[in-house]
């Protein structure tokens, strides 16, 4: 009400106040400037702009300022959010030489799952097991279900790896991350359950067949039905 204390100009009052406002914005100012990432979003007020923006050179060094497509806030993946494009690169090819190792090496347990699948083979390596090969119910549970449930233990690991290595490769977006993911996935099955299964399970003993690429869809046409059944385990 103005009744009690000392008299103050409302003009002096209000200056000194936005002086200290001035101030504190200052200090916040020159906090956030260490804070600096060197990446932005950027808004266009048409989607021509924006599509004018995407696709020319902003710099004179094409690798120095990179534009792409902003994800959606909730989609963004914030660790390679401000990676240089080096930093990308090297972490492309990382993952790749994973990836193909990975796939390499995967061909150990589906050989050694394979040979589940040839009793005769088995006979051969382990001669003392003979007797209970012969069994008609351990025949039957060794190649009809052993090998598919060993694969199957073997692929459950497969998605979460191919998500941690999608998620190093240098994306910023979640959803790029998931479909990176189910490509490797898919080319990984496809390579690894197909093919390598085929060929392991009949012509891993007959190497020299692929001397001959000529030989290639005869040795296919006869691997494949032979192998029906493990194939149509994993892919219906």
């Amino acid at each position: 009400m103005g009744l009690f204390g000392p008299k103050v100009d409302i003009l002096d009052h209000y200056e000194r106040k936005l002086g200290n406002i001035e101030d504190n914005v200052r200090m916040e100012q020159s906090s956030l400037a260490s804070k600096e990432v060197p990446a932005a979003f950027v808004s266009f007020k048409t989607r021509f702009g924006a599509a004018i923006a995407l696709h020319i050179q902003e710099g004179v060094d094409p690798t120095e300022w990179i534009t792409e497509e902003a994800p959606e806030p909730h989609d963004v993946y914030w660790p390679f959010f401000t990676v240089s494009f080096l930093k990308r690169w090297i972490s492309k090819l990382v993952v790749f030489v994973a990836y193909t190792s990975l796939t390499i090496v995967f061909l150990i347990p589906v050989a050694i799952v394979q040979g589940l699948t040839h009793l005769d083979q088995l006979e051969t390596l382990f001669p003392f097991l003979k007797g209970i090969l012969r069994l008609s119910v351990v025949s039957q549970v060794i190649t009809g279900y052993l090998p598919s449930l060993i694969l199957q233990l073997f692929l459950s690991f497969v998605p979460p790896t191919m998500i941690m290595l999608s998620s190093l490769q240098g994306y910023i977006s979640w959803s790029q991350i998931q479909k990176s993911a189910c490509t490797k996935v898919l080319l990984f099955t496809i390579w690894n359950i197909f093919f390598a299964n085929v060929l392991s399970g009949s012509a891993l003993y007959r190497v020299n067949i692929f001397l001959e690429p000529k030989e290639i869809p005869r040795v296919l046409a006869e691997a494949v039905p032979s192998q029906v059944r493990m194939i149509n385990f994993h892919f219906v």
